[in-house]
């Protein structure tokens, strides 16, 4: 697990899970990427570059760990 996350890495993390687990009507997002918007969001109006990993609910955490770690994976 990260100490820390960058917004960059909130922002690829909110994607992956959109990208998984849809809904895929172009406006809604899912459970994952909703709750992972909600940390973006509060990072863009604090003007943040980085949230600590201890901050972020622990099953979140693992979450945004699997999407960074899967986007690290070749194709």
């Amino acid at each position: 697990m990260s100490t820390e996350y960058t917004i960059l890495q909130i922002e690829q993390a909110a994607y992956y899970w959109q990208n998984r687990e849809g809904p895929h009507d172009g406006i809604s997002l899912g459970k994952t990427a909703s709750r992972i918007a909600e940390i973006y969001g509060t990072m863009i109006y604090e003007h943040a570059g980085s949230v600590a990993a201890r901050d972020v609910a622990p099953d979140l955490a693992g979450r945004i760990d699997l999407a960074l770690k899967q986007q690290e994976l070749p194709l």
